[in-house]
């Protein structure tokens, strides 16, 4: 019987528990999502390098608590099952964060938190995630005091580690929630890779993912040539591969843009996928670059601080794709949006992939599952 977190959790077959949403989709029909990223919060107090939110997401913006729990139950009756406190800010600089989990966990969400860590230090902020959440993911990046400071712009690196301790003193042998670390590693850094699996293993967290980062996707130039990403990546995969410590060692396999000159023309057919005039190579960011479909997009929910919905995390922010924007005293609420033309409209362009050049492809294995059952003619089926 499967037991450990990365057959159960991290099973990369989990999105088939929504069977019955991903076969509405297959066929054509519209299906409510699985997921929503709430973002309780547009203050960050972290300049990060390589911020994944566009620069003008972040304001000084509060959600307040009745708007936050009112968004919350209609999430609930359209059927969402789990809530991620990720972007837009630091939802933990939040003064109501640990009621607002409270409130998220009693009405019957599955929980995700995503932090810089800044906070990790303070007492009720380590009781709320090990009393409520399913999993807390920091935002390390840098695994010393210097790489830290120098990518996040803060100097809180004992802090932040100090905190990271208490809460897996709190965590002890309890599953959830389930505590990784993500570092984001450019070229000229690649020497920090081994102290990347060090620290994750001394704090023994349960995971640890190194990647490099996002970069014309979410606006920034590309830190290194070509020839060095591709260098970066390896030695990430090895230090990966031959780790044999308790701490399980994710490696992020991203190619940007710059890269695309340096892929060989690649073909399915008489497809070839290509972005911004350059050839895409489908083993390597998403079917999404072959089929030019993003099919899997309903799953998915992003409500900022604003209160301004979107389809996809790697949306927030970018105007011309937003649902709609909730507004009780108008009598616009999240149901409402989630009918409304405006609504199919974006949705139509995210499913033609008029916003690939912002995407990450988090949703690109589910893409591939969709692809497959809508074909009319499954050959080669009868054999397993």
């Amino acid at each position: 019987m499967l037991s450990s977190i990365f057959d159960i959790e991290f099973n990369p077959n989990k999105h088939l528990a929504h069977w019955d949403r991903i076969n509405a989709l297959a066929q054509g029909n519209d299906t409510s999502p699985v997921t929503l990223e709430l973002d309780i919060c547009s203050i960050c107090n972290h300049n990060c390098k390589w911020c994944v939110d566009p620069p003008d997401v972040h304001s000084n913006r509060l959600m307040p608590v009745p708007i936050a729990t009112r968004i919350l139950e209609e999430a609930r009756k359209m059927g969402v099952k789990g809530i991620v406190f990720k972007g837009g800010g630091e939802s933990t600089l939040h003064p109501k964060f640990g009621e607002i989990i409270q409130i998220a966990s009693e009405i019957g969400f599955g929980i995700g938190v995503v932090t810089h860590g800044g906070k990790l230090n303070k007492p009720e902020l380590l009781n709320t995630l090990v009393q409520y959440c399913d999993y807390v993911r920091i935002s390390i990046d840098g695994p010393t005091p210097q790489s830290r400071k120098e990518i996040h712009g803060i100097d809180d690196f004992y802090s932040m580690v100090n905190g990271i301790k208490k809460l897996m003193a709190l965590k002890q042998s309890k599953r959830h929630p389930i505590v990784g670390a993500t570092f984001c590693i450019d070229y000229p850094r690649r020497f920090l890779i081994e102290k990347c699996i060090q620290l994750g293993e001394e704090l023994r967290l349960d995971y640890v993912l190194i990647r490099p980062p996002f970069c014309e996707e979410v606006g920034f130039p590309a830190p290194h040539t070509p020839e060095e990403a591709a260098i970066l990546r390896r030695e990430i995969r090895k230090a990966a591969v031959n780790y044999t410590g308790n701490t399980h060692i994710m490696a992020g396999n991203w190619v940007g843009d710059t890269e695309l000159v340096k892929l060989p023309l690649k073909k399915r057919g008489n497809d070839v996928a290509r972005r911004d005039s350059s050839v895409r190579q489908f083993e390597h960011n998403g079917i999404e670059h072959v089929t030019k479909r993003c099919l899997a997009s309903p799953l998915f929910l992003v409500i900022t601080a604003e209160c301004d919905v979107y389809g996809c995390c790697c949306l927030r922010g970018i105007k011309e794709f937003s649902f709609g924007k909730i507004n009780y005293d108008a009598g616009i609420s999240l149901s409402s949006i989630m009918r409304s033309q405006q609504r199919k409209q974006s949705l139509a362009k995210m499913q033609r992939v008029e916003c690939l050049k912002y995407c990450t492809h988090p949703l690109n294995k589910i893409n591939e599952l969709i692809e497959y059952i809508s074909l009319p003619e499954k050959y080669h089926s009868s054999f397993i």
